[in-house]
C-alpha cells in the first residue's frame, strides 16, 4: 500500500506531485531504502528480522505512522532508529518523484573517492565542505540523467520549526562536487527532514529544492556512487563476496556460468533474482509471507559483467527504459530492485548465467 505524508516546503511553491499538500509513498519502497541502510551492519537473518520489525511495527492507518508501542528508546536508540528512518523517506521520496537513482553516504564517499579504501584509478572527482567549520550533509547521489545530487535528511520525534529548517539547508548547501583542477559539477541540493509521528497526527516531511550550477557529471569514469550503491542491494540480495568485488573493482568472478533463483511475478512482467536463501526461509517457515528483496534480472546480469570486466561502465543503467517500469510498478526503485510478497510470485526457478 501507499501511505500519507503531509508535505511544507519553505522556499517556493510545492513541487507539481505534491497534491493537495499530501504526498504519496509505497511502504515497501520505504522499506527498501530502510533495508538498504542496514545493509553494511547485518547477516541475511539479521535484515530479515529488520525486515519483518518495519512492517510490524507500522499501524493501520493509510497515514504513515509507527505504532506509539515502538517509540524509541524503548526498543532502539532514539537517535539510531530516527536517522535511519529519515534517510530511508528522503530515499524513497527522491527516488520515486526526483529519479534519483544512487545513493551514498556523503562522508564515507568524501573519504573514499581517490583515496586508498578500494582500489580505483583515475578518480578525478571529489566532494567537499564549502565551510570547514559546519557540518556536512548526509548522501551524495545521481539521478537518472547522472548528475549529482546532494541531501540532507533529518529525523524528529518532534514537529519541525522554520528556524531549525533553516539549518538543514544551510548544512545541505554546505558541499560541492568538483574535479581536480577545481572545476564545480552541477549539483541539486535537497533538504528533506522527517517528522516521525507516533500519535494521530500523520507524519510529514518538508521538501527544499535549491537550484543547480556548474557543469555536467558526464565524465565521471569510476561510478564510485553506484558501485557503493549496489554492493548494498547485492548484500541485501545474499551475494556479499559479488558486493565486495564490485567495490573493489577487480575481476575475480569467473567467466563460467553460475546459478541464481529467478522469479517472474503477478504485477509485472520483469524477471527478478531473489535471494540465494530464499528457499531456506520457506522451508523454516511454510507460511513465511513476508516481503522479498529482489532485483531485475538485467540489472544483475548488467552488474556481473561490470565485475567481470573491470573497465565497463555504468552507462546502460542510466537507458530511459530502465526507468519506465515504475508507472506500472509503483514500488519499484530506480535501481531495478523491490520488496515482493511470496502471494505474487507466479514462478520461481534456477538459472545459470
Amino acid at each position: 500500500m501507499t501511505r500519507k505524508f503531509k508535505v511544507d516546503n519553505y522556499n517556493e511553491a510545492l513541487p507539481s506531485y505534491v497534491k493537495n499538500n499530501e504526498l504519496s509513498l509505497s511502504t515497501r519502497l520505504i522499506a527498501k531504502h530502510y533495508l538498504d541502510e542496514q545493509a553494511e551492519k547485518y547477516n541475511w537473518i539479521e535484515l530479515e528480522i529488520e525486515n519483518f520489525r518495519f512492517f510490524n511495527r507500522l499501524d493501520n492507518s493509510r497515514y504513515f505512522r509507527y505504532k506509539p508501542q515502538y517509540k524509541p528508546p524503548y526498543t532502539e536508540s532514539k537517535k539510531g532508529f530516527s536517522n535511519t528512518l529519515a534517510r530511508a523517506l528522503a530515499k524513497a521520496c527522491l527516488d520515486k518523484h526526483e529519479r534519483v537513482s544512487f545513493f551514498d553516504d556523503f562522508d564515507s564517499y568524501y573519504a573514499t573517492s581517490g583515496k586508498k579504501k578500494y582500489a580505483f584509478k583515475n578518480q578525478n572527482i571529489v566532494t567537499s565542505k564549502i565551510n570547514k567549520k559546519e557540518r556536512g550533509p548526509d548522501l551524495i547521489c545521481k539521478d537518472s540523467s547522472g548528475e549529482f545530487v546532494i541531501v540532507e535528511c533529518k529525523g524528529r520525534l518532534s514537529p519541525y520549526s522554520e528556524k531549525n529548517l533553516n539549518g538543514f539547508i544551510t548544512q545541505s548547501n554546505n558541499a560541492q562536487v568538483k574535479d581536480i583542477n577545481g572545476y564545480i559539477y552541477q549539483t541539486k541540493h535537497f533538504a528533506v527532514p522527517f517528522y516521525i509521528s507516533f500519535n494521530n497526527d500523520s507524519s510529514s516531511l518538508s521538501i527544499v529544492d535549491p537550484p543547480n550550477e556548474g557543469k555536467s557529471a558526464q565524465d565521471d569514469n569510476i561510478n564510485l556512487i553506484e558501485r557503493k550503491h549496489y554492493s548494498r542491494v547485492l548484500q541485501n540480495l545474499g551475494y556479499s563476496e559479488l558486493a565486495f568485488q564490485l567495490l573493489e573493482k577487480q575481476k575475480e568472478v569467473s567467466d563460467s556460468k553460475f546459478e541464481i533463483q529467478v522469479v517472474t511475478t503477478n504485477i509485472d512482467n520483469n524477471q527478478y533474482v531473489v535471494p540465494e536463501h530464499l528457499f531456506d526461509l520457506f522451508d523454516f517457515f511454510p507460511f513465511y509471507n513476508q516481503y522479498i528483496y529482489c532485483l531485475e534480472l538485467s540489472r544483475f546480469r548488467q552488474l556481473k559483467e561490470i565485475i567481470q570486466n573491470p573497465y565497463t561502465n555504468f552507462k546502460n543503467f542510466y537507458l530511459e527504459n530502465n526507468f519506465k517500469n515504475n508507472e506500472d510498478n509503483i514500488h519499484l526503485s530506480n535501481d531495478g530492485s523491490f520488496l515482493i510478497r511470496r502471494s505474487e510470485i507466479r514462478e520461481i526457478r534456477k538459472i545459470q548465467i
